[in-house]
């Protein structure tokens, strides 16, 4: 059975919703049964899932405090300018 093109476009519009199981289950069952049959979306699920799988793995440690502070205190500096620009 060929893969339907205009169901991997749609697929396409919703892939993170999809990938993250925030579908409607009637939506979700829909796109399932055609990444079944297309090898494109297959692959494309696939690698966002190994993508996912990597980045969960990676990022388990905490940052070290003194980079926390740093990036805390590059963001209120960052907001106090925004803040002062717009006035």
């Amino acid at each position: 059975m060929e893969p339907d093109a205009n169901e991997c476009e749609q697929l396409r519009q919703v892939f993170f919703q999809y990938a993250d199981n925030e579908l409607s289950t009637e939506l979700h069952m829909r796109f399932k049964r055609h990444a079944e049959n297309c090898p494109h979306c297959t692959d494309a699920l696939d690698a966002e899932q190994h993508l996912r799988l990597l980045l969960r793995r990676c990022c388990q440690q905490s940052a070290p405090e003194t980079l926390r502070t740093q990036v805390i205190t590059r963001i209120r500096q960052t907001h106090i300018r925004v803040e002062r620009w717009q006035d």
